[in-house]
């Protein structure tokens, strides 16, 4: 019996290769952290010369899904007061995307746009002035234990307003917006979270004045992997009327879209609408609304860590490796025992008929 030849230890020699790769990559790990985040405040500032006090409220719709189930009312704080919530007890609410820019990545699609998201905001909308006024909702849904650990899925939204009186008039009124959602699928369980703070505004001069009306989106960042997706979208509108939405006399939108998917995004500030060149005339005893309201998402499907993935490369290249060199050592090994043999290197030199030749020196 003779030992394996040569080509079969090149293969335990590939296979040793493969085993040390394996090692130093298999077991090294990428926390994944938050995989998706959606964050933006909207500032909107109206000033006149004589301003009545006005009746302004604002509340926020916060939810959260993770692992396929949704976050129950018990799930909603506020970290702003003792009550359930920042806007009252939690009562049943909808979030809804649209996706209006086209030629957007199918992935906005799939989660977003014509989507319908349950949730729960205040029963007692909050009053935003007189100022200062602080009041939020928020949802933080736990997963369940994996390794001892919980990740979480997490929306708030909320405002702070102010206001700023000469002599005892308000000249200016402001509020700020803000919606965030967060998400981490690093436990292996799908998660979405959706936030909307929305702004609604009623006033009546008693006299003809002017009214200056500034919108500003700040402070947005958008953060996701490439199995992740965020995006923030902006809606306002100024009219004349008892209802929102009669006789609209502005609009103001983010454009069609803010989105991130395999990316980042960051907004430092950027104004929306600013009639400052041409204010809006207010007829004394008239009735004018305001609506503003910033919507964000963060949602995100659990992906392979690298560990896992090298190791199951690894694993196969191993075992094809292991397989084909035990069928080949095997089958020389038979063939060996069965076969005497026949030659070996040193008969040649007994032979008559053969020349013989001193071996070469190295």
């Amino acid at each position: 019996m003779t030992l394996p030849s040569m080509p079969v230890f090149g293969r335990l020699r590939r296979l040793a290769i493969i085993g040390l790769v394996c090692t130093f990559l298999c077991p090294l790990r990428v926390d994944a952290g938050p995989l998706a985040v959606s964050d933006g405040s909207l500032v909107v500032r109206t000033s006149t010369s004589l301003f009545l006090p006005a009746t302004a409220t604002g509340d926020a719709c916060v939810t959260g899904i993770l692992g396929g189930v949704t976050a129950p009312a018990a799930e909603f704080s506020s970290p702003t007061g003792l009550a359930t919530t920042g806007f009252g007890t939690p009562t049943d609410c909808r979030n809804q995307f649209f996706v209006r820019s086209a030629n957007q990545p199918s992935i906005f699609y799939t989660y977003y746009d014509l989507k319908t998201y349950s949730g729960f905001e205040g029963n007692t909308p909050a009053a935003k002035f007189p100022a200062p006024v602080t009041a939020d909702d928020r949802v933080q849904a736990p997963g369940p234990l994996v390794n001892g650990s919980r990740v979480f899925t997490t929306a708030v939204g909320g405002f702070v307003s102010s206001e700023l009186s000469v002599g005892g008039t308000v000249l200016v009124r402001s509020a700020t917006l803000t919606s965030t959602a967060e998400v981490n699928t690093s436990n292996g369980h799908g998660s979405i979270a959706t936030a909307r703070t929305y702004d609604p505004w009623f006033f009546t001069p008693h006299s003809d004045t002017m009214l200056l009306l500034q919108v500003a989106l700040q402070d947005v960042h958008l953060e996701a992997d490439a199995a992740s997706a965020s995006i923030l979208l902006v809606d306002g509108a100024f009219g004349m009327g008892s209802a929102p939405g009669q006789n609209i006399l502005a609009t103001f939108t983010e454009g069609a879209f803010i989105g991130a998917t395999n990316g980042t995004v960051d907004i430092n500030s950027r104004t929306l609408f600013d009639n400052t060149m041409s204010p809006f005339p207010l007829l004394a005893g008239d009735s004018y609304w305001l609506t503003a309201a910033i919507e964000v998402g963060a949602a995100g499907n659990p992906v392979p860590e690298p560990s896992s993935f090298l190791l199951t490369i690894c694993g196969s290249i191993g075992w094809l490796f292991w397989k084909r060199l035990r069928v080949a050592f095997w089958a020389r090994f038979v063939r060996d025992v069965r076969t005497p043999p026949v030659s070996s290197p040193f008969e040649n030199w007994a032979h008559p008929a053969v020349v013989r030749t001193a071996p070469t020196k190295y």
